[in-house]
């Protein structure tokens, strides 16, 4: 599968990101045409739309639309996104990891195989391991066990469970 983003680094401390409009969510779409006028693209419009939305890129600098005329005649328009990667952020490794991950989205996998852990802590006393099983939507720990029905509508009872065994 080909992401419908294209990331390109530009000159140091900057990237592009290039995306079909057609590939956007429907929702999307019809939000950034608000930007559109007779006359093209009201820039400033379009501008707040996408530093809005696209903010997870990075620190935004610019957006336009690019209108490219294929060799058959038809024409085609790319969201093209300017932005400053966070200091340390390797933009093409994240690409790889978002490429993976969607093939990976695009397989069977087996629920039960999840490793969900994580550790509660009140101050002044010992973390808690605790472990979701995703099969029975149960999670369990050392003297304790609530479901995740009961996380949700009695979270205090939870706590108690978890911090009092």
């Amino acid at each position: 599968m080909n992401s419908p983003i294209a990331f390109f680094p530009t000159e140091p401390g900057y990237s592009l990101a290039f995306v079909e409009l057609t590939s956007l969510l429907p929702d999307y779409q019809a939000t950034l045409n608000e930007a559109r006028t007779a006359a093209g693209w009201d820039q400033q419009k379009l501008h707040q739309i996408v530093a809005h939305d696209y903010d997870f890129l990075g620190p935004f600098v610019s957006a336009r639309i690019e209108t490219v005329i294929q060799k058959t005649g038809q024409t085609t328009e790319y969201l093209v996104v300017e932005f400053r990667p966070p200091q340390g952020r390797d933009v093409a490794k994240a690409e790889r990891l978002f490429q993976r991950t969607t093939h990976r989205a695009e397989q069977v996998f087996d629920i039960g195989q999840l490793q969900l852990r994580f550790s509660a802590t009140k101050p002044g006393g010992p973390a808690v391991n605790v472990r979701f099983d995703p099969w029975t939507a149960r999670f369990s720990g050392s003297g304790f066990e609530f479901t995740w029905s009961e996380l949700m509508f009695k979270p205090k009872d939870c706590i108690v469970k978890v911090f009092s065994s």
